[in-house]
């Protein structure tokens, strides 16, 4: 599911322009401006916990470490090549 935040920003943009042009859109247009300020809620509320959210999964980090320490890590030849591939395409 991808997310536009351009969307939600544009209607609040347009809402604000009317509002100080003093026309007025329809019932429609001004339900969705007050659906938008509640997202805008909902958005700023997820923001501060994805920048609360530790940069560093150590849970995962010592699982791993475990791992490859005692040999059982393994990595199947197709998740290299998309590795390597990946990295290769981001340069």
């Amino acid at each position: 599911m991808r997310i536009d935040l351009r969307t939600a920003y544009d209607m609040s943009a347009i809402d604000q322009a009317k509002k100080a042009s003093g026309t007025s859109g329809s019932p429609k247009a001004e339900a969705a401006g007050t659906a938008d300020l509640s997202s805008d809620v909902r958005l700023s509320g997820l923001e501060a916990k994805v920048a609360s959210a530790p940069d560093i999964r150590q849970d995962r980090v010592d699982q791993l470490r475990q791992a490859v320490t005692s040999g059982t890590y393994s990595v199947s030849d197709e998740q290299l090549a998309d590795a390597m591939l990946r990295d290769a395409l981001q340069r």
